[in-house]
Parts: structure tokens; sequence; C-alpha cells
């Protein structure tokens, strides 16, 4: 089954304890199922991540002068990011997937 990946922008909330933290990121989401998908975040070591389904709703098409972002244009920011930030096996196979 081949799985589609696309670039979101994702709007989150992380709770720990009492603290809230909310924010953009630019991630990379593939949906591989109809629980779960991968998400491949710009934030901290590029790693690949799982999260419920339903996150897909906090989630928007990133445009670049109003047309869809460039997917290869994404993926080398995303080779960049990875090579100054650190980047894990699982991402670099992550972002190879998403090339193909």
């Amino acid at each position: 089954m081949a799985t589609k990946i696309e670039l979101k922008s994702y709007h989150y909330i992380a709770t720990s304890g009492k603290h809230i933290e909310s924010g953009m990121k630019t991630a990379l989401v593939k949906t591989s199922g109809p629980k779960w998908m991968s998400v491949l975040m710009m934030d901290g070591t590029l790693t690949v991540s799982r999260v419920p389904a339903e996150e897909l709703g906090f989630m928007k098409d990133l445009t670049r002068k109003g047309k869809p972002y460039p997917l290869k244009r994404a993926v080398r920011h995303f080779r960049a990011y990875g090579k100054a930030h650190g980047i894990s096996k699982g991402a670099k196979k992550f972002l190879r997937e998403a090339i193909q």
C-alpha cells in the first residue's frame, strides 16, 4: 500500500502537568492507517513521531505564493535542518520516501 506524504503546518497543544505549550510547527505527515499517522516535525532533533489521526484536523496545507509548497523543496530544507540539529535514521528514511 502506497502512502502519501504531505507538508503541513501543525498547530499543536502539548501539556505536561500544569504547563501548557502551544504553537505552530512545520511537519511532513504520512497517513498510514485509520488511527495513527507518522509525523516528522521541524523541532529539535529530527525524529519521526506517531500521533493520533484526529490531529489531522489541526493541520493546514502549507502554501508558497498561493500554490502548494513544493515537497522537494521542503525535503531539502528538512535535510539542511537535520544536518545542523541532528537527524535519526528513521527520519532519513522518511525523507527518502517523501521524494520517491
